[in-house]
C-alpha cells in the first residue's frame, strides 16, 4: 500500500543554498523508499542529504479531517 511521507532539511544542514530542493511530499511504500525517491529528484545538495537522517527528516503523512497546509518552503530573503 502506498502512503505519503514528507520529507524537509534540517535547519543545521550543510550544503542547501541555490538549485536545491528543501522538500518533498513523496508516495511511496516506505520511509527507506520515500528517501530514495527524494534522493532521486535532488538538486545541488545532492542524494546523501535526503538519504541521509542527519541532514533530512522523513515523515509519515497522516490524513485528518482538517484543512491544513502541508509544507511551506520558504526562503526570506
Amino acid at each position: 500500500m502506498m502512503r505519503f511521507f514528507i520529507l524537509k532539511k534540517k535547519a543545521y544542514s550543510p550544503k542547501w543554498h541555490w538549485d536545491c530542493a528543501y522538500g518533498f511530499i513523496v508516495e511511496a511504500e516506505s520511509y527507506t523508499a520515500a528517501r530514495r525517491i527524494a534522493a532521486d529528484k535532488c538538486g545541488d545538495e545532492g542524494p546523501d542529504a535526503w538519504l541521509s537522517p542527519e541532514h533530512s527528516t522523513c515523515q509519515l503523512l497522516k490524513l485528518t479531517d482538517e484543512p491544513r497546509v502541508i509544507m511551506r518552503d520558504f526562503l526570506n530573503g
